[in-house]
């Protein structure tokens, strides 16, 4: 959902400067399009908010914004990370073993029936 977010914020970027150009007209916004663009707004503006007072809280005001300006990065790597679950995920539903490539285990945990006695 992060990647279509971005998509149409750069496509109503360019509609903009379409419009603006006299390429193309500005279409009529709904009072429901309106309500659901507000709801969307302060979501956002809540979402930077706490982002920024919860890092700002324990570590000052300076990391706190460096916490807002890095939301973009962040919401890259989620994109890239979606993307990859989503391709290992198939993988899998086509017969491959489940890879776990993030800690070692003896054993994957949906083979847990397979282990031995639990250690302590």
């Amino acid at each position: 959902m992060l990647l279509v977010g971005y998509a149409l914020v750069l496509l109503t970027a360019l509609l903009g400067l379409m419009i603006a150009f006299g390429l193309a007209q500005a279409p009529r916004l709904t009072p429901l399009l309106v309500a659901v663009l507000a709801a969307n707004g302060a979501a956002f503006v809540w979402r930077i908010a706490m982002r920024f007072a919860f890092t700002a809280r324990e570590y000052g005001p300076a990391e706190g914004a460096w916490a807002v300006l890095r939301l973009p990065l962040a919401n890259v790597i989620a994109i890239i990370a979606g993307r990859r679950a989503v391709f290992a995920y198939a993988r899998t539903l086509r017969g491959s073993a489940a890879a776990w490539d993030k800690t070692d285990h003896d054993a994957h945990p949906t083979s847990a029936g397979q282990l031995g006695p639990s250690r302590p």
